[in-house]
């Protein structure tokens, strides 16, 4: 086993490290050796520390009454950590949410030594990049195919799909359970969605989509604005799609882009980024990252001006030349 050197913060959590209740009764025999594993996993803070700790504990105590070695290659196997979730689940010791996290905790203590006969650890995918946004051609495009639809049903849900995603930046998801009624105009004449959902949240919509989506959400009234009678839908906006008419000469026409055109104007708005953030449910900032070389670029004069932010008053001391800070 190949000891880490770690940060002497950790090393101090992992010292004085102490269960509670029947884990305690045999941590001085299995103490060392869970220690051993953190130090190994080469934890990056104190509480991802903690946390490893915790499981591996409750896995070595679990060991000692099950009379398995205490041995890493005995149990940090994949079959034992396996027969550990279960013997646990049965019993009722631990949560169920708290058993699946237990699982991912001691899986990653068991890859950081390394054990014969364990399973390889799983590849890591590339993450998706956030899909392209539309030019302003083509979202002129899109709302030129919505009006040509031959049916009034259709043309109503394609409109309403346009100004959600590029009013409100509602993804797929978003749009499951979205009504008529979950549209509403304010006393200050703004237009609000309420999204529900796994990112509960209400969007202001971008005005050049507000008085259309008012008009098609009381066409809708208490009924599903994308159609279909059930919230829990997969396939949320297939069925609008694939009755889309014509269209041919036009790219192909996703929520996601949809989404990203709406995020990124706000972001040539230079909308604050928590604001945009709450808006659009994200936690990250990651997709906003994959757009920002969709922004045009700036004049090197706008450039200096914007890093000198000569509207801002800083209130500091002044300082002479030379004079110690």
């Amino acid at each position: 086993m190949t000891v880490v050197a770690i940060g002497a913060p950790i090393e101090s959590v992992i010292q004085s490290y102490a269960p509670a209740g029947d884990v305690a009764a045999s941590w001085e025999v299995t103490a060392g050796l869970v220690r051993s594993w953190v130090r190994c996993a080469a934890p990056g803070h104190r509480r991802r520390a903690l946390q490893l700790l915790y499981a591996g504990a409750h896995l070595a105590a679990w060991g000692v009454e099950e009379h398995i070695p205490l041995r890493t290659d005995a149990l940090l196997r994949d079959t034992t950590i396996e027969r550990f979730c279960s013997t646990v689940d049965r019993n009722q010791r631990i949560a169920a949410s708290t058993r699946a996290t237990m699982r991912s905790r001691l899986r990653f203590l068991a890859r950081a030594q390394s054990i014969p006969g364990n399973l390889p650890p799983t590849p890591q995918f590339a993450r998706a990049a956030t899909m392209a946004p539309y030019s302003s051609i083509e979202v002129a495009g899109f709302f030129v195919l919505a009006q040509s639809q031959s049916r009034t049903d259709r043309r109503q849900r394609l409109l309403a799909l346009l100004c959600l995603g590029l009013g409100a930046g509602c993804a797929s998801v978003d749009l499951r359970d979205l009504r008529g009624t979950d549209v509403r105009v304010r006393d200050d004449d703004s237009v609000v969605v309420t999204v529900r959902g796994s990112r509960p949240r209400e969007v202001t919509v971008l005005d050049s989509y507000a008085s259309l989506l008012v008009a098609l959400a009381d066409a809708a009234g208490t009924e599903l604005m994308i159609g279909g009678v059930k919230p829990d839908r997969r396939a949320v906006t297939g069925i609008v799609l694939a009755n889309v008419e014509g269209g041919r000469d036009l790219p192909m026409l996703a929520a996601s882009r949809l989404r990203s055109t709406w995020l990124v104007t706000h972001l040539r708005a230079q909308t604050r980024l928590d604001t945009l953030m709450s808006a659009a449910g994200l936690t990250s900032l990651t997709s906003l990252q994959d757009l920002l070389h969709y922004l045009p670029d700036q004049e090197e004069s706008v450039v200096t001006e914007q890093l000198r932010a000569k509207s801002i008053e800083h209130k500091l001391p002044r300082l002479r030349p030379g004079s110690p800070t």
